[in-house]
């Protein structure tokens, strides 16, 4: 019972948070540095629902100071769904820049790949649900701006497109 209230706490102060952040960005209009990643068990990919937010999204999140990208998609991997990778199990997708909710986010995308399903576990305070979906089924989805620009841009129900 007292763990219950302990994340429901924890959830709410994540949806304060979030709505000052949007209100900061809505006045400043910031520079963000943040991470997406793309994991794929057989033909499916992996959205995550936060509980800060009504739609889907990626793994992902912000690059901390002096933090390596690359460093920082592993980082949220174990924050967010405990996957633990090595850094050369991840594949690059490349930067972009995306303009959204009032802010400029400079990404950096990854890719990580199972043939097994992968053990997930998520905190049940920033992450409350996941689920494996087809591409289509995501873009189908009430998905994240973010996410959704980048399957569009670059990913296909055969996998990645290298353009």
């Amino acid at each position: 019972m007292a763990f219950n209230l302990i994340n429901r706490l924890h959830r709410w102060a994540l949806l304060v948070a979030d709505l000052a952040f949007r209100s900061y960005c809505f006045l400043v209009r910031p520079q963000r540095h943040g991470v997406y990643i793309v994991v794929w068990w057989e033909d499916r990919i992996l959205l995550v629902q936060n509980s800060y937010r009504r739609e889907l999204t990626l793994p992902s999140g912000g690059i901390k100071s002096g933090e390596q990208p690359r460093d920082a998609a592993l980082r949220e991997l174990k924050e967010e769904v405990s996957i633990r990778a090595g850094v050369d199990d991840l594949v690059s997708l490349g930067q972009f820049d995306f303009e959204h909710d009032h802010m400029r986010d400079d990404v950096y995308a990854y890719e990580l790949r199972f043939s097994d399903a992968p053990v997930i576990a998520v905190d049940n305070r920033e992450v409350v649900q996941y689920q494996f979906v087809t591409v289509n089924d995501a873009l189908a989805s009430n998905l994240s701006q973010v996410a959704c620009r980048l399957l569009e841009r670059y990913v296909h129900e055969d996998g990645i497109n290298r353009r």
